[in-house]
């Protein structure tokens, strides 16, 4: 199990009322550099191969789902400090709608550059969705740090000008976590180094939701032998209805 320091009610409830008023709260030092050093090679080998065989260049730097790939990305699930905040959020276990990058190649920028929202569901008063922003590197002004226009802003669509005045940039250490609304307007900035700016993004949603992709056909071609319940359930397959009426009648699930 991964411990974040992110339990205790201060804490927590410190997150919610950011993600509630602002729609973001930033989190310094949740993983190891050598936790991060581990992900960050899995997640640029993941959008080499993703580039091969799905070219774009404005989707480069992005995974589309990465728990396919298994390994580290299914080590994250494990880290139920970060769900508990989701579930405290979005209601009771919680699940990954998805799990991609965000990653801006050197001295470039890709499709996350243009100002936009993770999702324009609006579902009452409820959130519907939280974006988990793991920093694999130092996020700066130079590399490509994100900017959030603050909940306030984010009601309607920004104009450019309205954005850039208002916008707050994100720089931290690497291994910090940005929590986030994701109804809130955001862009990457340009990367102006040599070298890739990479982050793993969580998107959580609420179990009743469908999630981007449907999890037990998309995995069966992965080895989850040694995956914990507790992964087993973020990635939703605890809210998946039973295939058939033997299922059903045995408590059968669909793994």
């Amino acid at each position: 199990m991964i411990n974040l320091n992110l339990r205790g009610v201060d804490k927590i409830s410190q997150i919610k009322e950011g993600l509630k008023f602002k729609g973001l709260y930033l989190v310094d030092g949740c993983f190891s550099d050598s936790f991060c050093d581990e992900l960050r090679t899995q997640v640029l080998n993941a959008v080499e191969q993703e580039a091969k065989d799905y070219p774009s260049d404005e989707m480069f730097g992005r995974i589309l789902f990465a728990p396919v790939y298994g390994k580290k990305f299914l080590e994250v699930l494990e880290a139920e400090e970060i769900f508990e905040i989701a579930d405290c959020v979005l209601g009771w276990e919680s699940i990954l709608y998805t799990m991609t990058s965000s990653c801006l190649p050197p001295n470039g920028n890709n499709y996350t550059s243009r100002i936009h929202v993770d999702t324009h569901l609006e579902i009452g008063d409820l959130v519907p969705s939280i974006g988990v922003q793991i920093m694999l590197d130092d996020f700066t002004s130079s590399n490509g740090a994100p900017q959030f226009l603050p909940l306030e802003w984010s009601m309607s669509t920004p104009t450019e000008s309205d954005f850039s005045q208002h916008a707050k940039q994100i720089e931290a250490p690497k291994g910090s976590v940005l929590f986030f609304d994701t109804r809130c307007w955001h862009r990457s900035t340009a990367n102006k180094t040599e070298d890739w700016r990479c982050s793993l993004l969580l998107s959580c949603c609420r179990n009743w939701m469908k999630q981007r992709f449907d999890v037990v056909e998309i995995m069966k071609g992965v080895d989850l032998s040694n995956c914990s319940e507790t992964a087993l359930k973020r990635l939703g397959i605890s809210s998946h209805p039973p295939g058939s009426y033997k299922d059903f009648f045995k408590g059968i699930q669909r793994f």
